[in-house]
């Protein structure tokens, strides 16, 4: 992106930082779009793919278009949430697993003992 004036490109590369930092530390989507993120991800293939090929093929201007066209994409995919949720519905502590009882365990740990050491 030689032709490009420099204000211009510090310009680009500003929305896509602010792009970056929304997808990958702001909120999610409310409600997540896997199905439409998932479509996001396969244009960010396609796009970066096409964006390689334009850079091997010395057409500068259109390899760096396409760069951030992909990484806008992949922005949206992560802002989707293009992932499946787990198995079992919500991430949050199974119903059937105990909460661990710490107390009973620095008890136990206190008649250890002192470690030996071997001589």
């Amino acid at each position: 992106m030689s032709g490009v004036p420099p204000a211009v490109k510090v310009v680009i590369a500003a929305v896509l930082l602010g792009s970056m930092a929304r997808a990958f530390l702001g909120p999610q989507a409310s409600p997540p779009r896997p199905s439409l993120g998932k479509f996001a991800i396969a244009v960010a293939c396609l796009v970066q793919a096409g964006a390689i090929a334009a850079a091997l093929s010395a057409h500068d201007m259109l390899a760096g278009i396409g760069a951030a066209v992909g990484v806008e994409a992949t922005c949206a995919a992560a802002w989707l949430g293009w992932y499946d949720d787990p198995p079992g519905g919500d991430d949050g502590p199974d119903d059937d697993v105990p909460p661990f009882d710490w107390d009973a365990f620095d008890r136990e740990r206190r008649s250890w003992g002192r470690p030996r050491v071997p001589a």
